[in-house]
C-alpha cells in the first residue's frame, strides 16, 4: 500500500509541474518569443532605414553643387547668348568669317526664327567656294563665334579639281535665348 501511495503522490505532483509548464509554454513562452521575433524584425528594418537615410545629406549636397553648376552655366550662356539686336552683328560675324578665310560666299540666307518655350532656333545656310584648306579654316572658326552654333549639315564636293577648288554647304542653327519667356530672364530682372 504504500507503494501505492507514493506512486500517487508522485502523480500529484508531477501532473500539476506538467500542465503549468506546459500552459507556461504555450501562454507565455511561446507568445512572448513570437513579439521578440517580431519586434526584432521591427527594428532590424527601422536600422536599415536609418543606414540608408545616413548618405541623405551627401546626396543632397551633391545635388545642391550640380544645380549650382547648372545654374551658373545657364547664366553663362545667357550672358553669351544673341538677343534679337545682335542677330545682324552675328550674321557680320559669320559673313566677315567666311571673307577672312579666304572664301567666296556664293549663299548667305537667313531663315525664319523658330521660338520654343525658352530659346529660340535660328537656322542660316551659308555656301561658299575656296580650297579645302579656306573652308575648313571657315568651319573652325565657327567654334569661335560667341554664340551656340550648331551645324545641321555640311556638304562639301568638288568644284574644279585641277584647281583644288570646293563648294560647300553649311545649314547652320544659333541658338539664343527667347527673352520675352525664359524664366531664367524673368527671375534675373
Amino acid at each position: 500500500m504504500m507503494n501505492q501511495i507514493t506512486r500517487f503522490g508522485s502523480w500529484i505532483i508531477t501532473v500539476p509541474l506538467a500542465a503549468i509548464a506546459v500552459a507556461y509554454v504555450v501562454w507565455i513562452y511561446l507568445p512572448g518569443s513570437r513579439e521578440i521575433t517580431r519586434l526584432k524584425g521591427e527594428i532590424q528594418q527601422k536600422q536599415d532605414y536609418l543606414n540608408m537615410s545616413a548618405g541623405v545629406p551627401l546626396a543632397l549636397q551633391m545635388s545642391q553643387k550640380r544645380a549650382e553648376k547648372i545654374e551658373a552655366h545657364n547664366a553663362a550662356w545667357h550672358r553669351q547668348a544673341p538677343t534679337p539686336e545682335d542677330l545682324s552683328t552675328l550674321y557680320g560675324k559669320v559673313h566677315g568669317l567666311a571673307k577672312s578665310a579666304g572664301t567666296t560666299v556664293t549663299r548667305f540666307d537667313p531663315e525664319p526664327i523658330t521660338r520654343y518655350e525658352t530659346i529660340r532656333e535660328i537656322p542660316l545656310s551659308v555656301g561658299l567656294r575656296g580650297s579645302f584648306a579656306q573652308v575648313f579654316h571657315f568651319l573652325k572658326g565657327l567654334e569661335d563665334v560667341p554664340a551656340t552654333v550648331w551645324a545641321n549639315t555640311v556638304k562639301i564636293e568638288s568644284v574644279d579639281s585641277s584647281a583644288g577648288s570646293v563648294s560647300c554647304r553649311v545649314d547652320l542653327v544659333v541658338f539664343a535665348g527667347n527673352p520675352g519667356n525664359s524664366d531664367y530672364v524673368n527671375r534675373s530682372k
